[in-house]
């Protein structure tokens, strides 16, 4: 059973599957970057590798796969019906790939859309792209994945970093407003972190964006802000940035 919030970000996410591959270009930088650290072999297996992407999207971290491990058996979920499906009709020539909706932080199902096939107990490969932010608890998840590797496995992830929308943060935090921006905490593993910075002209244009994408859902535990102090806000915000925001992204893997 998926708590309010989960329910709430599937299915913002489900209504905007449709465009999200066309609008989510930060997101598909990301997966590529992700993509760069795919381990090149799985020397401690005979049989195919098994790996399973939590978070699928559209397919951005998907087509990687793909074209890197052909023979492998492929679990490629997400909490949102709608990015599976799409992937679904994406992908639909790869016998080797098994679809389901499920709840990326503990791994059990969230919806409609059943395995073809059994998933394994454990896999060679657990990854995500740009998905941990939504969980309760990412370093949990992390340490309850490692629960479903191999020997020899490995968990490859990328997601927003706790500098994330650093300019959007400091002028709320300077009018004493609440941010409700999501902070991920401390996470193991860190391969490498960057910022990306996008100009969208003004920040109301930015939170657009997020709203075109399906990502707006704010933290668990924000409250509102009032449409005065949100105009006040977003004067202040394109006075001094000028619509600049930027998304602190970490990279991370970790290895049994």
């Amino acid at each position: 059973m998926l708590t309010k919030r989960k329910s709430l970000i599937a299915k913002r996410f489900n209504r905007r599957a449709s465009e999200y591959s066309e609008l989510a270009g930060l997101q598909y930088q990301v997966a590529c970057k992700l993509a760069d650290y795919l381990p090149q072999s799985f020397t401690s297996r005979e049989q195919k590798p098994l790996i399973l992407e939590l978070g699928c999207g559209t397919g951005f971290l998907t087509e990687h796969l793909l074209k890197l491990y052909p023979d492998a058996n492929l679990w490629t979920t997400d909490i949102a019906k709608s990015m599976v499906q799409h992937c679904m009709l994406k992908y639909s020539e790869y016998p080797n790939v098994s679809y389901a909706q499920l709840d990326g932080e503990y791994l059990q199902s969230s919806g409609s859309i059943d395995l073809q096939n059994d998933m394994p107990p454990t896999f060679d490969l657990i990854l995500s792209s740009m998905v941990m932010q939504w969980f309760e608890d990412p370093a949990e998840a992390l340490r309850r994945q490692m629960k479903f590797l191999n020997k020899n496995g490995q968990i490859l992830f990328a997601t927003l970093g706790q500098d994330s929308f650093s300019e959007w943060r400091e002028i709320l935090t300077a009018l004493d407003l609440p941010t409700g921006t999501i902070n991920v905490g401390s996470l193991p593993g860190i391969l490498t972190e960057e910022t990306i910075t996008t100009n969208f002209g003004s920040d109301w244009k930015f939170l657009k964006h997020l709203n075109a994408i399906g990502a707006r859902t704010p933290s668990p535990d924000y409250k509102p802000i009032g449409v005065r102090d949100l105009k006040k806000a977003l004067r202040q915000f394109d006075d001094i940035h000028n619509g600049k925001i930027s998304w602190h992204i970490v990279y991370g893997c970790i290895r049994l």
